[in-house]
């Protein structure tokens, strides 16, 4: 009798803790998913104002001749600068993951008119959200 009623127990309990397990491991990716989108259209749109609400306090920016580390404002006064400069005419995200400290990043392409450009960025979880702390625009030939 005991074991004819475990069984019947786990036959249904471990199809709803595997659902709840499952649930639990697929949030954190919609949410990165999400964050990608929201950096994306940024980028797309070639909207500065939006993107530096994403920024760190400070960023490891490359961009053409502009390459270090700077505030968050520098950062984005530096990007508005290129956007105005190289609009987008298209981006597109190729590749994005995690790394095993909880880091999030991706590497797309850029283009403006002619010229094209390799995008690396990173973010790190600051206060609770995901923020920029590595932007590279890298021209390609």
């Amino acid at each position: 009798m005991k074991v004819r009623t475990i069984t019947s127990m786990l036959v249904y309990t471990l199809p709803i803790i595997s659902i709840l397990l499952f649930s639990l491991k697929a949030m954190p990716q919609e949410d990165t998913d999400q964050i990608h989108d929201k950096i994306s259209t940024h980028i797309s749109n070639g909207d500065s104002e939006n993107l530096s609400e994403h920024l760190g306090s400070t960023v490891e920016l490359s961009i053409m001749s502009k390459d270090g580390t700077y505030s968050k404002t520098q950062c984005g006064y530096i990007l508005k600068d290129f956007f105005s400069k190289h609009p987008p005419s298209s981006y597109k995200i190729k590749h994005k993951g995690t790394s095993d400290k909880g880091s999030i990043y991706a590497i797309g392409n850029y283009v403006s008119g002619k010229e094209a450009f390799r995008v690396y960025y990173m973010m790190k979880k600051e206060s609770s959200e995901f923020q920029l702390v590595i932007i590279h625009f890298d021209k390609q030939n």
